[in-house]
């Protein structure tokens, strides 16, 4: 996969707070993959959704992986880091952001501003850019992620 997450700087006293979760095994996950949640505590890979398009609207950010994954290696948990700074994709459709603006999940690997007020409260924010992006054409931003 491409676009994968970059770690920056893991922040919090366990440093990035990973958390387990379920995850399929017939499914490789390369680290630094966004991931989404579903019920009861299984993550799946960002790819789910059409490049551009929203995410799955039952679908919540769940983290960062951790490490790789390959598929049937008979490992069904995998870490997610939930706090720190990562370099992340722009979706090539974005519009361009701003630091401190709110961003979500747009696609495999991909990010976005968050679109409105409902979307902020919903569980689909990922974090918060910290600089402004020059042109939304696939550029690589920092942001600040924090699940909570």
């Amino acid at each position: 996969m491409a676009n994968e997450a970059v770690i920056i700087e893991l922040t919090g006293d366990t440093k990035g707070k990973p958390i387990r979760y379920t995850v399929a095994d017939g499914v490789g996950i390369s680290a630094g993959s966004l991931m989404f949640m579903r019920e009861p505590k299984t993550a799946l890979k960002s790819e789910a959704g059409t490049a551009g398009a929203a995410p799955p609207t039952d679908a919540y950010f769940a983290g960062i992986a951790v490490a790789d994954k390959e598929a049937n290696d008979s490992s069904t948990d995998l870490g997610l880091y939930t706090e720190g700074i990562f370099d992340l994709t722009l979706n090539a459709g974005a519009p361009a952001i701003s630091a401190g603006t709110l961003v979500q999940i747009s696609g495999a690997n991909t990010i976005t501003t968050v679109p409105d007020s409902t979307t902020q409260n919903s569980g689909l924010v990922l974090g918060k850019a910290l600089e402004d992006s020059t042109d939304a054409s696939s550029e690589v931003i920092q942001v600040l992620v924090g699940v909570r």
